[in-house]
């Protein structure tokens, strides 16, 4: 039996069902082939090596130990070996972050690790490290008639005059402080697999599954000092220094050899973006109140 799913701006069959993808109505023609597999411990011949990763042309091993191994072949195929008694959701966890990252680096697309949402027609994404409130930012947008497109990870893709941004799965995961301040109940929800207080918010009703120009990148930062909001323009080659910084799993760009090309990319799209540095207080008491810069900004913008 295979399912068909949708993601990124790519159509996907796939032997192993993933329930936190957006199901498609089957096709002749598939982008992504995800089939279960047996994998060796080694890739023959790789030219490349380290304790987790190994890389032949365009073939590229990704050992998770005690989970599964996987191999992601030419940009469109994906082989999955579970190990022998894990949980499938752990498998899945793994899948759909740093092997689909993978796969993407190999079509040659940039896979920004991203909150993003959507307005009127235009794509704004929200860059910082893990836990500088990507997915609580996006999650308090909503309540502006703001439509999620991604909480972790999208895409992009440079055209002439604009860059494309195709939007991820539809989910936000959340610490369970944050949930309390939205009012969530987590009875219902997914526990992340990862960490025994952050869950998993489906999002279908308010979720923009097609892809968007994105207009505008922010990069998140904690004002320690100042009570308010404030937003400054980032420009030149800082823009393109954050998008490289930002980029998800930077360390395959090494294992792929693909510096210059990424290299190129980040220049093609900071080129047709805007990018802004958003500094706000971390007190979740002030989220709403430290919004309207924020929105204010979008308005201006579009």
């Amino acid at each position: 039996m295979t399912f068909s799913y949708h993601a990124y701006g790519l159509t996907i069959q796939s032997e192993l069902e993933c329930p936190e993808l957006l199901t498609l109505e089957p096709t002749d023609k598939y982008d992504i082939s995800i089939h279960m597999a047996e994998i060796p411990e080694a890739l023959e011949n790789a030219t490349h090596t380290t304790p987790n990763v190994q890389v032949r042309d365009e073939t590229c091993q990704i050992n998770i130990e005690d989970i599964a191994r996987f191999r992601t072949i030419a940009g469109n195929t994906i082989l999955v070996h579970p190990i022998a008694g894990v949980d499938l959701a752990n498998v899945r966890l793994f899948l759909l972050g740093t092997v689909f990252g993978t796969l993407i680096h190999q079509r040659g697309m940039l896979p920004l690790h991203a909150g993003a949402v959507a307005c009127n027609g235009r794509a704004y994404a929200f860059c910082g490290y893990s836990g500088a409130g990507k997915s609580t930012l996006c999650k308090a947008l909503q309540q502006h008639d703001f439509k999620l497109m991604c909480d972790d990870t999208g895409v992009l893709v440079p055209g002439r005059d604009e860059t494309l941004f195709y939007p991820g799965f539809p989910r936000i995961k959340l610490w369970q402080d944050a949930l309390d301040h939205f009012n969530v109940d987590t009875g219902d929800l997914i526990r992340d697999q990862s960490r025994t207080d952050k869950f998993h918010l489906l999002i279908h009703d308010t979720f923009h599954a097609e892809p968007l120009p994105l207009d505008s990148v922010f990069l998140l930062s904690r004002s320690e000092i100042q009570q308010t909001a404030s937003i400054q323009t980032v420009t030149g080659v800082e823009k393109m220094r954050a998008l490289a910084t930002q980029t998800y799993r930077p360390r395959m760009i090494s294992h792929l050899k693909r510096h210059k090309y990424h290299f190129d990319l980040c220049s093609r799209i900071a080129n047709n973006i805007n990018m802004f540095e958003y500094s706000r207080p971390w007190d979740l008491d002030q989220l709403e109140e430290n919004l309207p810069v924020l929105i204010n900004n979008i308005n201006k913008t579009r």
